[in-house]
């Protein structure tokens, strides 16, 4: 790790080992697509660029990153389903 990037953490008053304080946050992806996404996940595609092609296929306008970020929302799950506008994690 660089020394000025341990010097920025310092100066900000956050410890670096808590990864959910350096972490992005998610915005923006399409609620429409989330069936598809969680279908194709259930599956056993966990290639974020295998899905984001198939929904660039069927139309969705976001970027990649948008698409990665919400896959690492599922990869600690086992199963995910989808039903009724609301995810059910299994």
């Amino acid at each position: 790790m660089a020394e000025r990037t341990v010097r920025h953490w310092f100066k900000r008053g956050i410890p670096y080992g808590k990864p959910e304080l350096r972490r992005k946050q998610c915005y923006g992806f399409d609620p429409s697509s989330i069936p598809y996404v969680t279908e194709r996940w259930n599956q056993g595609e966990h290639n974020g660029l295998h899905i984001f092609r198939e929904l660039q296929a069927r139309g969705f306008k976001g970027g990649s990153s948008t698409v990665y970020c919400f896959l690492r929302e599922l990869r600690g799950y086992s199963a995910v389903i989808f039903r009724d506008k609301a995810l059910i994690v299994r």
